[in-house]
């Protein structure tokens, strides 16, 4: 039997860990393991349930109350913010990086080659991020002067731009990537860009989904007032199904990487029934599993405003050491929610918990089969992760596989088999990748 061992074990190797006949391909959507996202966890904002977006002046006081505040440093002082973050509210310095404002001091250093046309909303340009001049001004420029207020990351705006001109998507991730690379302490929100958050999520802390429950009609804007009304309206049809959808990929991306994703929406102050809709959408959203953080505020970002709005926040998705692996789940399986590394031997929280749940799935398993050699299989899978766990090396993986085969030619077609394998193929990559 030993050597029979052995002999299935060369011929793993020789075949390159190949899958049997019919098998998935290994997972590529593996938590914190490609594309950049181990290298940047997103565990910076975990502790935020609260934020406010405010572009005024001062009202610093009011800001405090929340856990998050993104502002514009130009109408602040170094005084101010400081005075805001010493009190542990994370501030974040507003930064254009899609379009260019005509009132603002670095105006004058936008070439207009980089200008692709006007935004009529907001009265500013939109900007072909195509051009490395614009690249330039962004990083040895804009973001030296907004990080010198003391703000401890940015709050990236006008992403949208990329669906002006949809081939310019590459461009923009580009220009995030590079934000991160040269600055990778700060902690970076990205507002929507949606069609490109796959490719620029691994660089970024927190999304905000601006408009998420709904949108203003334009053309019923009062500028006039103070602050602006407008009529908003709740998304319906194939928009309210749009939002959804991505929602759900958002959702996906908070449970794989922990991801912040913050939903802002807009309404007319006293309309206590959009406000309290937009914030039970983006915390419960219907099922409770999405774990958004809401905020509500009036188009112009000219106010801050403090709901009491009595509603429920989900944690199914809260990873608090953005190691791939939710709190919840660390708890269930005895790890420390806190640290990406809490047992010994150098093993990651997400590897002991990948063995787990092989081991866990061969023991359920177990309980049921009838055929004895499918239980001498089921066995010896949970045996070798055990034995991974007090020493995680490649061998025990391997004999671990090589049961699984052997249970899955001895029983009826199982589901379950393929989700293992992709476990096992996971503890692989995480083993080879340290």
């Amino acid at each position: 039997m030993k050597k029979s061992w052995v002999v299935m074990l060369l011929l793993l190797l020789s075949c390159g860990f190949a899958m049997p006949a019919g098998a998935a391909t290994p997972r590529t959507d593996a938590p914190l393991v490609k594309d950049g996202i181990r290298f940047y966890p997103k565990n910076k904002l975990s502790g935020v349930q609260t934020y406010t977006v405010y572009y005024g002046e001062d009202k610093i006081e009011e800001m405090k109350r929340f856990d998050l505040a993104i502002l514009e440093t130009a109408s602040q002082t170094e005084e101010r913010i400081r005075d805001l973050t010493k009190s542990g509210t994370i501030a974040l310095g507003y930064i254009s990086i899609g379009e260019a404002d005509p009132e603002t001091w670095y105006y004058p250093f936008v070439d207009k080659k980089w200008m692709l046309g006007d935004n009529t909303n907001w009265n500013s340009q939109f900007i072909d991020v195509r051009h490395q001049g614009w690249h330039d001004l962004v990083l040895n420029k804009m973001i030296p002067r907004i990080a010198g207020y003391g703000v401890q990351g940015l709050f990236l705006d006008t992403v949208d731009t990329v669906d002006v001109e949809p081939g310019m998507k590459d461009a923009m991730t580009d220009l995030i990537r590079e934000i991160r690379e040269a600055y990778p302490d700060l902690i970076l929100v990205m507002n929507r860009g949606l069609t490109i958050m796959d490719e620029a999520i691994p660089y970024i802390d927190g999304l905000m989904f601006e408009s998420f429950s709904g949108n203003v009609d334009w053309d019923t804007v009062d500028w006039d007032t103070n602050p602006p009304r407008a009529v908003y309206r709740q998304w319906t049809g194939g928009d309210e199904l749009w939002t959804t959808d991505v929602a759900s990929k958002l959702g996906e991306w908070q449970r794989r990487t922990g991801l912040t994703v913050l939903a802002l929406d807009y309404s007319n102050p006293g309309d206590k029934e959009s406000i309290e809709y937009a914030y039970e959408r983006a915390t419960a959203f219907g099922t409770g599993l999405w774990d958004f953080v809401p905020y509500v505020s009036t188009l112009d970002l000219q106010h801050i405003y403090k709901h009491n709005i009595d509603y429920q926040r989900s944690d199914a998705f809260r990873d608090s050491d953005g190691d791939g692996v939710t709190d919840a789940e660390e708890i269930e399986a005895g790890l420390n929610p806190a640290k990406p590394f809490s047992k010994k031997k150098g093993l990651s929280d997400l590897s002991v918990f990948e063995a787990l749940k092989v081991k866990q799935w061969a023991e359920e398993r177990l309980k049921t089969a009838a055929d004895e050699k499918a239980k001498a299989a089921l066995s010896q899978v949970a045996a070798w992760m055990d034995s991974f766990m007090q020493k995680p090396d490649l061998e025990n993986i391997m004999f671990a596989r090589m049961f699984l085969l052997q249970y899955q030619a001895t029983a009826e077609p199982d589901p379950g088999v393929t989700e293992t394998m992709s476990r096992l193929n996971d503890l692989t990559w995480q083993l080879k990748s340290k």
